[in-house]
C-alpha cells in the first residue's frame, strides 16, 4: 500500500456519516478505493484473512474486476451479455440495486432463451431461492449437472456443500445420516472446482466441516480431508489455523508424528494460544 494514498475516516463522525452514506452501504469496516477523479473503482468491506485482504488488493490495484474497470469493458462491448452480467455482479456487491435492476433488464431483454451465462446465473439464483424456501434441493443438483461454466460450478456446490452440512447437523434425525453423504459428495465435487486463488478459503471450510463430523468419516473420508486439509496448510504456511486443521485430519488417520509436528510449528506461530498448545498436548499423551 506504499503507492497508495491511505486516509482513515470515523464513520460515525459528522463528516464521516456524509461519506459513508455514498460509500459504505453494505456494512463496516470498509475500505474504497478512489480513482483520481474521485470515482469509486471498488470496496473491501468486513474482515477477510490476510491472504484474501491481499489478494483483494492486489486485484483492485491491477483494476481487474473493479466496478471502474467493468463499467469501461461494457461501455467498449454493450452487447457482451457475459460482462454485462459481471458488471451487474458487481453492483449487486456494492450495493447499487438500481443500476443492477438496469443491467438484468437489459440481460432478459437481448437474451430471451436464456442461454448466455448472465440468464443461467439468473436460473440458478432463483432455484437456489426456491430450494431453500421448499427446502427441496434437488432442483439445483440437476441444474448444476447440467452446467458447464466454471464459476457457476464453483458456487453452486459450495451452495450444495454449506446446505448439506447444515442438514448434516441440524436436520431431522432420521434424515442426517443420507445428508452427512450429500455432504461430503458435495465437498468432492466442490473441491473437483476450485480455482487456485480460492484453494485456501474453501479449502478451510471442507475441513472445518469434516473434521467436526470426524466421528462419522469413512477412511476413504479422511484421506480426502487430509488432502484437502494439506493444500490449505501449504497454501499459507504462516496460518496456524489451517495447520491445525491439517494436523487434526492427520491425527485422525494414526499419523501421530506428523500431526504433533503440524501442532509444534502451530504454537511457534501463536505460543500465547492455550488451544494449540493443548492440542498438541494431548497428541503427545497419545503417540
Amino acid at each position: 500500500m506504499k503507492d497508495v494514498l491511505c486516509y482513515s475516516i470515523d464513520a460515525e463522525s459528522k463528516a464521516g456519516r456524509v461519506i459513508a452514506k455514498d460509500h459504505v452501504a453494505q456494512g463496516l469496516p470498509a475500505m474504497v478505493f478512489l480513482e483520481p477523479d474521485g470515482s469509486v473503482r471498488d470496496k473491501i468491506v468486513g474482515f477477510l484473512p490476510a491472504e484474501d485482504f491481499i489478494a483483494e488488493v492486489q486485484r483492485i490495484k491491477k483494476n481487474e474486476f473493479t466496478l471502474g474497470g467493468l463499467r469501461k469493458q461494457v461501455a467498449a462491448n454493450p452487447m457482451d451479455l457475459a460482462i454485462r452480467w459481471n458488471f451487474a455482479q458487481k453492483l449487486e456487491q456494492l450495493g447499487d440495486k438500481k443500476a443492477y435492476d438496469r443491467e438484468i433488464e437489459f440481460i432478459h431483454k437481448n437474451d430471451p432463451d436464456g442461454t448466455s451465462i448472465g440468464s443461467r446465473s439468473l436460473r440458478f439464483a432463483a432455484l437456489r431461492k426456491t430450494a431453500v424456501d421448499d427446502m427441496d434441493f434437488q432442483d439445483v443438483y440437476d441444474f448444476l449437472e447440467k452446467e458447464k461454466d466454471a464459476d457457476l460450478l464453483l458456487n453452486g456446490w459450495f451452495f450444495l456443500f454449506q446446505v448439506e452440512s447444515y442438514l448434516a447437523d441440524k436436520g431431522e434425525e432420521g434424515t442426517r445420516q443420507s445428508h452427512r453423504k450429500l455432504q461430503i459428495s458435495a465437498a468432492r465435487a466442490l473441491w473437483s472446482h476450485v480455482p487456485e486463488k480460492r484453494t485456501l478459503r474453501v479449502a478451510n471450510a471442507i475441513s472445518a466441516a469434516l473434521l467436526n463430523a470426524s466421528d462419522k468419516l469413512e477412511a476413504g473420508d479422511v484421506a480426502f480431508l487430509i488432502e484437502v486439509s494439506g493444500a490449505a496448510a501449504r497454501r499459507a504456511p504462516k496460518d496456524a489455523n489451517s495447520l491445525a486443521m491439517y494436523g487434526a485430519s492427520l491425527f485422525l488417520a494414526e499419523r501421530t508424528q506428523e500431526a504433533i509436528a503440524q501442532l509444534k510449528r502451530c504454537v511457534e506461530l501463536a505460543p500465547k494460544n492455550a488451544r494449540w498448545r493443548d492440542q498438541l498436548a494431548r497428541y503427545q499423551r497419545e503417540k
